[in-house]
């Protein structure tokens, strides 16, 4: 039972501008976790009322150290608030200062490649399956109501993460 239901209502019998002050008003929180998954590590971001990120960070490779996205979700209450795109920045930027040069995830929607976008910068995003396809294809291809995903990265070394909000870190996060 969450703690909205134990105080006796849910998150959508709230008013949503309220919910979106609490949020705007505080720090997002993050865990690193170990992971066995190709001795990765996990970062999970997060804001109450169902909003986060998690993906991995893997150790270096040939082309740097790669963060891989797995999973976004922002409560449908709060969607098309900017939530999405600060826990996107704050989710990088913590990977950027754990050595992240590359970052990379599957989108299944329109709203997950505008908000790539919205951060950082349609031309500097790349694909996966067709290199000489840009944002425009793609953009395209969700909008005609198509069932597919297709896997967009880019290229952090390019892009500056300084001013961007950095997560507050759990001090029980286990990376040692």
């Amino acid at each position: 039972m969450s703690t909205e239901e134990k105080r006796g209502h849910t998150i959508s019998q709230e008013d949503p501008n309220d919910l979106l002050e609490r949020i705007n008003n505080q720090l997002p929180q993050a865990a690193w976790v170990k992971s066995t998954h190709q001795d990765s590590l996990v970062l999970s971001v997060w804001f109450p009322y169902g909003c986060n990120i998690s993906g991995r960070l893997f150790p270096e490779g040939p082309n740097g150290r790669a963060v891989r996205v797995d999973m976004i979700s922002v409560s449908p209450y709060l969607q098309r608030k900017g939530i999405g795109s600060r826990l996107l920045r704050s989710f990088t930027r913590a990977a950027v200062n754990s050595g992240a040069t590359v970052l990379s995830g599957e989108i299944v929607g329109i709203e997950g490649l505008k908000t790539m976008a919205r951060v950082f910068g349609k031309e500097n995003l790349w694909f996966f399956a067709e290199n000489n396809c840009k944002f425009d294809y793609y953009e395209q291809r969700f909008l005609s109501g198509g069932n597919f995903s297709t896997r967009v990265g880019v290229d952090l070394t390019h892009i500056d993460v300084s001013s961007w909000e950095l997560a507050e870190i759990s001090p029980e996060s286990d990376i040692s």
